[in-house]
């Protein structure tokens, strides 16, 4: 099983959950989406919908624990790396929508042997993993990682060390990328070269497969919604209006 795995705490997000969960059907297609969360997602007004996709089969919640920090919540993507029947996972931010060019550099990372996946799309992007544009074959991080649990593992540092923004990313770097960056698959494609210390590492997609298990006009439109792939933020209602085309019967619903 393929695992696009989000945290959502709280009840600022969520009202764009329609386009991204139509856009990661559209361009992944028999990937299963996870939302871990806490029990704030309840008083969000999309949980009822999100329960019928649940029980639909087309989305997993996930209880974790109640949000103590911030960016240890964010860490909750993580979490499917210690689930046995994984085999690959993708970490997304929720404000973030699927790109085709995600979906071709995912697929080029599962091709490539390595066992952990980072994405730089943006100047800004700089240095090793970022939180919501990471991959991992589940079953070999999780040897490389050498802890039994993801509790065990984010619990190395205490929890007012997630307090401070950015510090998710500042975990995954530490704890993860200089450990075993040479088992990892980096695309860098603006910004800083690449790490010359990875497994292997690519700045353009011009070797990377087609994907044609996506519909063409999704293939030609996908990208045209975001500036950059993990873009906080996109064109909501032009994404909406062009996955519904081809939607599952209980998201035309919502």
């Amino acid at each position: 099983m393929n695992i696009i795995s989000y945290a959502l705490f709280g009840t600022n997000y969520g009202y764009n959950c329609v386009s991204i969960l139509r856009a990661c059907a559209a361009l992944f297609p028999g990937w299963q989406v996870r939302i871990h969360h806490d029990t704030s997602l309840r008083n969000n007004p999309f949980w009822a919908f999100l329960s019928k996709l649940q029980e639909a089969g087309l989305v997993q919640l996930e209880y974790v624990e109640e949000s103590r920090a911030l960016c240890r919540s964010m860490l909750w993507r993580l979490r499917p790396i210690w689930d046995p029947n994984v085999d690959c996972l993708i970490c997304r931010d929720f404000d973030s929508i699927e790109t085709f060019r995600d979906r071709r550099a995912v697929q080029q990372f599962m091709a490539s042997g390595a066992d952990i996946h980072a994405i730089s799309d943006e100047p800004s992007h700089v240095g090793g993993m970022m939180g919501g544009m990471v991959g991992f074959r589940a079953h070999r991080s999780c040897s490389l990682l050498q802890t039994a649990s993801w509790d065990a593992f984010v619990s190395r540092y205490p929890i007012d060390y997630f307090k401070r923004h950015g510090s998710d990313q500042w975990f995954m770097n530490a704890e993860i990328w200089e450990h075993y960056f040479g088992q990892a698959c980096e695309h860098r494609f603006r910004g800083q070269g690449a790490d010359s210390r990875t497994m292997v590492h690519f700045t353009n997609l011009d070797s990377a497969p087609v994907c044609d298990d996506i519909r063409a006009e999704v293939r030609q439109m996908a990208d045209s919604f975001a500036n950059y792939i993990g873009a906080a933020g996109y064109r909501e209602t032009e994404a909406n209006n062009f996955y519904r085309r081809f939607d599952l019967p209980v998201i035309c619903e919502a």
